[in-house]
């Protein structure tokens, strides 16, 4: 258990600050689908699938499929209210969202198509309702001290690695709602502040939204090929279906705009 708290903590604290680097030097949208990676999540499925049945894991990612689609309440509030408000006040108002529309969502029990579409309709509200929020990433506020990244990384594994001891407790509902609660998202908006200030940071988040739909595949991978696939199958082929999302995303934003061509001022009507 150790040892693979210290891995989980390593690969979020690679991920979080390549997001960081990523969005200062190529942009927030590259630093947004690097932080959109299932890095809590894929590890919590692996090790659930070591204590648990194929089963379990499945009914786990179908639920947690449901509570995703709080995630992007979350990013849309830290989104408008970063630059407001200020790093702590937002993110305890996104997390006070989150909460409540996941256990709305629980309480309901969608299935998995349900839940499936549920995501689609509050991704892409929240995607309309953030359109200008991705821009340039002014240069770095601060450094980040020695400190601030590790200390971070290891409260990241720490929760995940809480929520797989305590999933016999919690049952498959709220395991898979705790494995997708956004502990990254909420790392990320804790280093990007001090680093990038509210208006870069906001538009770090603004492309981790975009990003988050190839997270959602993730997770419906996991939720359907769980017991048909095995879970390490079925976690490889969630991963594959996030890069695709990240690479058509990105192709859709190079795509160049059609060229216009202006009218004839000689042709006759």
């Amino acid at each position: 258990m150790i040892l693979a708290l210290l891995i989980r903590a390593s690969i979020s604290a690679g991920i979080v600050a390549a997001a960081a680097v990523a969005a200062q030097r190529l942009g927030p949208l590259w630093g947004g689908l690097l932080a959109a990676l299932p890095v809590s999540a894929g590890p919590a499925y692996a090790m659930l699938g070591m204590s648990h049945s194929t089963a379990f894991v499945g009914q786990a990612a179908t639920n947690g499929l449901g509570a995703n689609a709080a995630t992007a309440v979350f990013l849309f509030i830290l989104i408008h209210a970063v630059p407001r408000l200020g790093m702590l006040p937002a993110l305890g108002l996104a997390s006070l969202g989150w909460m409540g529309l996941t256990v709305a969502v629980l309480a309901w029990a969608p299935g998995f198509w349900p839940a499936t579409g549920l995501n689609v309709l509050c991704y892409g509200l929240a995607i309309l309702g953030t359109r200008g929020a991705v821009g340039g990433v002014a240069a770095m506020a601060r450094p980040a001290r020695w400190w601030e990244l590790p200390l971070r990384s290891i409260v990241l594994g720490l929760l995940v690695a809480s929520l797989v001891s305590f999933s016999s407790t919690l049952g498959p509902v709220w395991t898979g709602a705790g494995a997708v609660y956004p502990v990254g998202l909420t790392t990320l908006t804790l280093v990007a502040v001090p680093r990038l200030g509210r208006a870069g940071a906001a538009a770090l988040l603004a492309g981790a939204l975009r990003g988050m739909p190839g997270f959602v595949l993730f997770v419906m991978v996991v939720a359907m090929g769980a017991e048909a696939l095995g879970v390490a199958g079925a976690l490889a082929l969630g991963v594959a279906a996030t890069l695709g999302w990240g690479g058509v995303v990105l192709a859709l934003r190079r795509r160049p705009a059609p060229a216009r061509i202006p009218p004839d001022r000689h042709s006759r009507r």
